[in-house]
């Protein structure tokens, strides 16, 4: 019988505006003898405040840091910032528009560039639409039908994985197995 294989990985949320260049929190990181990494969006990389140009310099630098450090950036995830906002549940279409478009599809295109999976939530819905069951419905089903779509794109991506984080109130579905699937 063949044991699963486990490994140490560490946020660099720590390094939040403190180490911000990857071979900063990378040196920081393996020093600890810790050799995978989830990377934050926080932590300098986050779509929706810098350019594409940047982002390609950011992953150019992340797997040219990985082969001077062995620290591995095995997912990026969405940090702290997008957690502030209603993102894919907002009650303006436009706003969920652009969290996937403009924010979710470009870390599966980033998490591509450095061979790492994807980590997220940015999800959640105020007080009036949990309290109105036709409005719930719809943006439930609005919900499932971006994280679908999401999927889709990250699959002919060739993305290793996506975990969506699961919470812990209704009101940041899915919190139970059968709504996740």
């Amino acid at each position: 019988m063949r044991l699963p294989e486990i490994y140490l990985a560490i946020d660099n949320c720590f390094a939040s505006k403190r180490w911000t260049k990857p071979l900063e929190w990378m040196e920081v990181i393996k020093d600890l003898g810790v050799w995978f990494v989830e990377a934050s969006a926080d932590n300098e990389c986050d779509p929706l405040y810098t350019s594409i140009e940047y982002l390609e310099d950011w992953t150019d630098e992340v797997n040219k840091c990985t082969s001077k450090t062995g620290v591995e950036v095995s997912s990026l995830y969405s940090g702290h910032g997008t957690y502030a906002t209603l993102g894919l549940a907002h009650t303006d279409i436009r706003i969920r528009e652009k969290f996937l478009n403009e924010w979710l599809k470009k870390m599966v295109d980033t998490c591509v560039k450095v061979d790492a999976g994807l980590g997220f939530f940015c999800h959640a819905f105020p007080v009036s639409v949990l309290m109105d069951p036709k409005a719930y419905e719809s943006y439930e089903r609005d919900l499932y039908n971006k994280l679908a779509e999401l999927s889709k794109y990250a699959s002919g991506k060739g993305l290793k994985f996506i975990s969506l984080e699961q919470m812990y109130s209704p009101h940041q579905i899915p919190w139970t197995i059968k709504g996740a699937e």
